[in-house]
């Protein structure tokens, strides 16, 4: 009976666990990016014109057109935003459930235990759907992207694994390549990290179908479809991956910390926040780089030398790395770290742990010693340690405030997180307060304009018009085509003329 409804039974227990977790986030409020990409993006506003979402963002053009059937249905309410984005999450969740669970059954997967390993796709599922390091992306609700991007990259790998364990059953295994092709072009207007995603292809290949590393025509076979259908997109909608806001140098070699950061973030995530005050990395040749980069190394040696002796272990390392390419290599970012940007990653992470408890129930089946009592206590824990951090980040998210005083708190040297504070404390008419973070940001930052621009609103309101107008001038001087403090000065202006 229990084979019979295991997945059904299981896929309640991921969701449920999923609801409870984050039934404190359906009323979070718009944060950060969200009103440049909601709330007032006109492109969003209107349904029968979608088709300009194309003009606005190419290749988010899937992720705008959810936001666009959102404004549609509920116009600004947050609830609608914050439920599709959980449900998603609460998908990726379920593929990935699948997706080991299909892996499970691939030849090169020693399995003595063949129960218990479909426990092991369970408890991966639901260390993801409860992991901390996901409440950005599924709070932060412009980050919807990230969301669809990792469901549309599992749902390939799982259309193409299992194309490959039905292989006797020809027609069949056509019917699920030829699905994955169609899906893929649809992802590719998701987010950029899907380009990452014919390399997976082949990835999941080799390491599951292989005995040995080789690229064979069948390999190559599988693989190009895919490639050309990635260079065809970005062809088509002349989209450039490579502008250059940091020196890429200087960005790559920042990016080898935070590699490092990512990897600890997923092992123990404390201290999350939205906004790192990373420095940047000029020079190779510091302490922090030279140890960041051995570490690295050493994982990439663990993951040749596990290929032969666990796969998902293997996979998930190189993985974990390839899924971060896009942005955590040469082509440089404004931000170097976001939390958000290990969504689709952490599922690498979780291919590992699938691979630590394979070869742990591998333990228990031939040694009855083991304490399997003892291994379900351990997961317990976590995902109450885990339960108990989300919960808490989703009460941060909730509101602009808490965000941003966390973030202030933890980056007390960076300027955006105290602009951001200030603006908080300014729709809660403290003026005080909201100056203090606003002097606060450019004395940190002498350049940050958005604080010139923001004291310039806080003393237009408080009725100091020159003062106001000294402010915007300031922010325009910083960033001439800032065009925020170009309408506002424009229209402080009309105003005095009124009052002249």
């Amino acid at each position: 009976m229990f084979k019979k409804y295991h997945t059904i039974f299981s896929l309640i227990i991921i969701w449920a666990i999923g609801f409870i977790i984050y039934s404190n986030s359906f009323r979070g409020d718009f944060q950060f990016d969200d009103y440049t990409t909601i709330v007032s993006n006109p492109y969003i506003k209107n349904i029968y014109r979608s088709h300009e979402l194309f003009t606005y963002s190419p290749l988010r053009f899937i992720s705008n057109f959810t936001f666009t059937i959102n404004y549609y249905l509920g116009k600004n309410n947050v609830f609608g935003y914050h439920l599709v984005n959980f449900s998603i999450h609460a998908v990726n969740a379920a593929l990935i459930f699948i997706l080991i669970r299909l892996l499970i059954q691939t030849p090169f997967i020693v399995r003595e235990n063949k129960l218990f390993l479909l426990v092991v796709a369970l408890i991966c599922s639901l260390l993801f759907i409860s992991h901390p390091i996901q409440t950005q992306a599924v709070n932060y609700i412009s980050q919807r992207s990230i969301l669809l991007a990792a469901m549309f990259y599992l749902l390939v790998l799982i259309l193409l694994t299992k194309a490959h364990l039905d292989q006797i059953y020809t027609r069949k295994r056509s019917i699920f390549y030829l699905l994955a092709i169609l899906a893929f072009p649809i992802a590719l207007l998701t987010k950029e990290i899907i380009f990452t995603l014919p390399v997976a292809i082949l990835m999941i290949n080799i390491f599951f179908f292989t005995k040995k590393v080789r690229i064979s025509y069948n390999n190559i076979a599988i693989f190009l479809p895919f490639a050309l259908i990635s260079g065809l997109i970005v062809f088509l909608l002349h989209q450039s991956l490579f502008d250059t806001p940091i020196p890429r140098l200087h960005y790559f070699l920042t990016q080898i910390g935070v590699l490092k950061t990512y990897i600890r973030l997923l092992v123990l995530p404390f201290n999350l926040h939205l906004d790192y005050n990373y420095p940047i990395t000029t020079s190779f040749f510091n302490l922090h780089t030279i140890f960041s980069l051995l570490f690295l190394l050493l994982i990439i040696s663990g993951g040749f030398f596990m290929f032969n002796k666990n796969r998902f272990i293997s996979f998930g390392i190189f993985l974990f790395f390839l899924t971060l390419t896009i942005e955590s290599s040469f082509i440089p970012l404004n931000d170097v770290i976001f939390e958000h940007r290990l969504y689709l990653p952490s599922v690498s992470f979780f291919m590992v742990i699938a691979g630590i408890l394979q070869i742990i129930t591998n333990k228990i089946h031939r040694n009855s010693t083991i304490s399997v009592k003892l291994l379900w206590s351990i997961i317990v824990i976590i995902l109450v340690i885990y339960t108990r951090i989300t919960y808490q980040r989703n009460n941060i998210w909730n509101s602009d405030y808490t965000l941003w005083l966390d973030s202030a708190l933890k980056s007390p040297y960076k300027a955006r997180p105290h602009d951001g504070l200030g603006v908080a404390y300014l729709k809660q008419n403290k003026l005080k307060e909201a100056a203090d973070q606003f002097q606060i940001a450019v004395f940190l930052d002498n350049d940050y304009f958005r604080a010139y621009n923001n004291l310039g609103v806080l003393y237009e309101y408080d009725g100091k018009l020159e003062v106001a107008e000294a402010f915007y001038r300031k922010s325009i001087e910083k960033a001439i085509h800032n065009s925020a403090s170009t309408r506002n000065l424009e229209n402080l202006q009309d105003r005095l003329k009124i009052l002249q």
